[in-house]
């Protein structure tokens, strides 16, 4: 359905079939991953990648991956809303721009019988050579029993550059392992565009823990991407992938160059007796110590509804670009990080509120 109808209505802008279509998506969680799982395919086929006003590499990829993250808080009550906007996603591109009719690379037997060498696929990245990238890339993807394996070696490359291309390659290589299909989709978007990845040979071994990075807010200079890219690299910390060491040891080279340690002992965290009956009526006080309180309740009760009721709240909104990224990397690093740090992030939260409420 998705393949064929779905996209006819796009293109026709068909809105009740459209309307009509979402609310069967919501209708279960498998419907519910069957949709992500076919529009990150559809998505994927646009290829065009620019640098965006937060000042890194910017693909529909992004806000997808986001929304799907939130949805999956959700399951059992798939929200409508998420959906739409997910939809909306593919309304912004332009119809002529997706191509689903991507041309396979052809493999003989000769290719199929040479040997797999990742450090051809990797030399042919770092020298931008996109039709050995290619062939090799497609060459792993069939002979190798973890073809995700490909955007794994492209991950590691991007966090060198993770500033510019962390939001970017860490969206397509989840999109692509969660759409588990179609590989190549994935990978030609980073391999046919002008991005410079690095290779740093030679790193220490890791024996820093990544949570002293975090970074403290600065309400002068609003460092919203500094959350985002250490909410991404700690993400990256935890997969189970064979490369996870050469992750760690990246991440943790970029987070010694870019941020400070974190000295703050104090981080005034404590539940309070009074209490807010949504993260909104929180934000609308602006009192850190509501919200910090609010998202402990949330956390334990594993109540995560608040992070749709932020995207219906910035709705519309785009004073900044990547808001559902925020609100993903946020809701991560909430469930994820010791209640020690409910109170920093509540003052995140009410940062990027009063940002995005000019």
């Amino acid at each position: 359905m998705l393949m064929n109808e779905f996209l006819k209505n796009i293109h026709l802008k068909n809105k009740p079939e459209i309307l009509k279509f979402a609310k069967s998506v919501v209708s279960s969680s498998t419907s519910l991953k069957d949709f992500f799982q076919d529009i990150f395919i559809i998505v994927a086929s646009y290829k065009d990648v620019k640098i965006n006003n937060q000042n890194f590499y910017d693909h529909p990829l992004i806000d997808l991956n986001s929304l799907k993250n939130i949805a999956s808080l959700n399951l059992k009550n798939p929200s409508y809303e998420i959906v739409l906007k997910a939809i909306d996603v593919l309304l912004n591109i332009p119809s002529q721009k997706i191509n689903l009719k991507n041309k396979k690379v052809e493999l003989d037997s000769q290719m199929l019988n040479s040997p797999l060498l990742t450090d051809v696929f990797i030399k042919s990245v770092l020298q931008k050579n996109h039709k050995i990238a290619e062939l090799e890339a497609a060459k792993i993807i069939s002979m190798s029993d973890n073809p995700i394996s490909v955007l794994e070696v492209l991950m590691e490359l991007s966090i060198p550059n993770f500033n510019l291309l962390g939001p970017l390659t860490y969206s397509i290589y989840r999109s692509g392992r969660f759409a588990n299909s179609e590989f190549m989709i994935f990978i030609n978007i980073l391999i046919q565009s002008n991005i410079t990845f690095n290779y740093e040979k030679n790193l220490n071994k890791v024996n820093t823990d990544p949570i002293i990075f975090f970074p403290i807010l600065n309400e002068e200079n609003q460092n919203f991407n500094s959350l985002i890219l250490y909410a991404i690299g700690l993400r990256l910390w935890n997969y189970e992938s064979p490369r996870q060491l050469n992750f760690q040891k990246n991440i943790i080279s970029f987070f010694e160059k870019n941020f400070k340690v974190n000295q703050n002992k104090n981080n005034q965290f404590k539940v309070s007796k009074k209490s807010v009956n949504s993260l909104i009526e929180g934000l609308d006080k602006k009192d850190p110590i509501l919200i910090s309180s609010f998202l402990y309740h949330s956390k334990s009760s594993s109540t995560w509804n608040w992070t749709v009721e932020l995207v219906m709240r910035y709705d519309n909104n785009s004073n900044m670009t990547h808001k559902y990224l925020f609100i993903d990397s946020i809701q991560f690093l909430i469930k994820n990080l010791n209640n020690d740090y409910l109170f920093l992030l509540s003052e995140y939260l009410i940062s990027f509120d009063k940002h995005l409420s000019k």
